[in-house]
């Protein structure tokens, strides 16, 4: 069997570290990528390995994904995140990709996402399938939030389903939802992005309704209910959000201008 190494970018995940590792324990290479854990993270990986590497926290695992995948060992990779497990059939279907002979370089495996205790079959959430096992050089890596790997060349699909949970309180999705749009916004300011009437009018006005429809009617977040309904508003708050952090980043960048000039002060 080809040998593995599982790649894993983490911050602040001591409530979840522990039990994913013990899903992938079974890998020849555990590689983490620590963005300064304030917590008790890395003295919990510590027990399932010793190639722990820290980094500055970012608000987004995407930039240290490549640098975790150039530091495995072996062909093969396989991305996980803390708040994800592989079941049995899925280390199973693994396995025996690692043993034959493959036609692909890269598999995308499906998710099985659990909000608050449920399975969530609409609203875009399931199968919803993400580029999790490569070969190493064999993946496009993005640094934007939540923008997925790529395949470079040939991929297949996996049937066994990765489970994640998302979120186990109101409370930890409204704090996601905060910190995304805060690097949303950062990325935006970058590009060039201006908090802007036609960037009003786009991210206020047109985004959240369609943002909804589809998540709650055409993505049939519908059939789960009051979970989808969560789900669906969430996404349209998500751009408003974003706007209105990119609009104070920029009247900060406007106030520190005028402050420059000098005031007379008796």
């Amino acid at each position: 069997m080809q040998k593995i190494t599982c790649i894993l970018v983490e911050r602040n995940e001591e409530a979840n570290i522990g039990a994913c590792l013990e899903t992938i324990k079974w890998v020849d290479e555990i590689i983490i990528i620590d963005q300064s854990s304030t917590d008790s993270t890395v003295e919990i990986a510590r027990k399932f390995t010793d190639k722990i590497f820290i980094t500055s926290a970012k608000g987004l695992p995407e930039p240290d994904i490549p640098i975790a995948a150039s530091k495995a060992s072996y062909d093969w990779i396989l991305y996980i995140e803390p708040d994800q497990r592989l079941t049995p059939e899925l280390k199973e279907e693994l396995q025996s990709v690692l043993n034959s002979d493959y036609k692909y370089t890269s598999y995308y495996i499906p998710t099985k996402n659990i909000l608050l205790g449920k399975w969530i079959k609409g609203a875009g959430w399931y199968p919803c399938h993400v580029l999790r096992l490569f070969k190493k050089g064999h993946a496009l890596f993005s640094n934007n939030i939540h923008e997925l790997m790529e395949p470079g060349d040939k991929f297949g699909y996996l049937k066994s389903p990765l489970i994640h949970y998302t979120y186990n309180s109101i409370e930890q999705y409204v704090a996601k939802l905060n910190r995304f749009s805060t690097v949303l916004a950062q990325q935006y300011n970058d590009k060039g992005k201006k908090a802007n009437c036609y960037n009003f009018i786009l991210y206020c006005i047109f985004k959240p309704p369609a943002y909804f429809i589809k998540k709650f009617i055409l993505q049939k977040g519908l059939i789960d209910g009051f979970h989808g309904f969560l789900i669906a508003f969430f996404t349209f708050v998500l751009p408003i959000v974003v706007y209105a952090k990119l609009w104070f980043i920029q009247q900060g960048n406007k106030i520190k201008k005028s402050d420059n000039k000098g005031y007379c002060h008796d």
